[in-house]
């Protein structure tokens, strides 16, 4: 009997043996054959269950690192760990399966009764890229093997962060800026996530691209005044580093200047009179500022602010 339907009888031969060939082919899978013998007397024997599985497909074999080794995006492959990393797969039931790294065997298992198998890496790996083979041997001596790419990465640089060009309204590398929705760039590893923090507060985030530039656009407003902002990158590995502080100014508004002569010589020192050919002036303006002096409607010179020591601008 096959699945509980009578399949076909045969005849015992003298030795009280038996042999029966199938004449139909059979799918792959679990079979479960029943066996009831019956003497000459008639008398029937109780049933007898036999099961097999009928297996022309050799199991090719799967791997992965368990969850706690995976340091980046699961199943990526990429991890910042050096040593004691555990392989956990499937097989064959029963298999043999071999653990290759870079062609060269480091270690055998054995899969058990389901299929699932496991294997810990005991050797120490520099950061590199490995190549992973997993071969599986199955109990018919059938072989099939799958390879992996395994990347060992447990450092990432420190990121920099600074004013984009377009956003650098001043003199470029001054750090002052009169756009309130500023635009910054920076380096950091290649596809590593960066978080933009302003004043401590987060901002927002950007990916670095595949040569390790990245951009950030603000698109709330900062106000006015001084900011300090910083980057904290994650690497697809899991990797962390942060940048140093970058400090950088915003102004929107700038104040009106002043301007007065410095001797002046008439009757109080706002009558503007002066006995003097070369007259000098002296004011006050916007810090760093570029100040432009007209006599006339004709521009006769620049100056450039700055800030003193006393705080006092010249």
């Amino acid at each position: 009997m096959r699945d509980g339907k009578l399949y076909d009888s045969i005849e015992v031969d003298s030795n009280g043996t038996w042999n029966y060939q199938f004449s139909n082919k059979f799918l792959q899978g679990a079979y479960d054959i029943e066996i009831i013998s019956q003497d000459a007397a008639g008398n029937k024997s109780s049933t007898v269950k036999y099961s097999f599985t009928i297996q022309t497909e050799v199991v090719p074999p799967k791997a992965e690192l368990d969850a706690s080794d995976d340091s980046g995006a699961k199943g990526d492959w990429i991890t910042n760990k050096h040593n004691a990393l555990t392989l956990l797969g499937t097989a064959d039931r029963f298999a043999t399966v071999n653990i290759l790294i870079d062609g060269k065997t480091i270690g055998v298992t054995t899969a058990d009764a389901d299929g699932n198998w496991n294997f810990d890496i005991s050797r120490n790996l520099s950061d590199n890229v490995y190549k992973i083979t997993v071969e599986s041997i199955d109990p018919l001596g059938r072989t099939s093997s799958v390879d992996y790419q395994l990347t060992i990465d447990s450092f990432t640089p420190i990121p920099t962060v600074m004013l984009h060009d377009s956003a650098d309204s001043g003199v470029k590398g001054d750090m002052i800026t009169k756009i309130n929705t500023p635009l910054f760039t920076g380096m950091a590893e290649a596809n590593a996530k960066v978080s933009i923090y302003v004043d401590g507060v987060l901002s927002g985030e950007a990916i670095a691209g595949d040569d390790g530039v990245w951009n950030f656009q603000f698109t709330t407003a900062l106000s006015d005044g001084s900011h300090d902002v910083t980057v904290k990158v994650e690497d697809i590995a899991g990797n962390t580093a942060s940048s140093s502080a970058y400090n950088f100014q915003i102004v929107t508004q700038t104040q009106k200047p002043t301007i007065e002569l410095v001797n002046d010589t008439g009757v109080d020192n706002t009558d503007h009179i002066i006995n003097e050919k070369n007259p000098a002036l002296t004011g006050t303006a916007a810090p760093y500022s570029t100040v432009k002096l007209y006599i006339d409607g004709a521009l006769i010179a620049e100056v450039r602010t700055n800030k003193m020591a006393d705080g006092s601008i010249l």
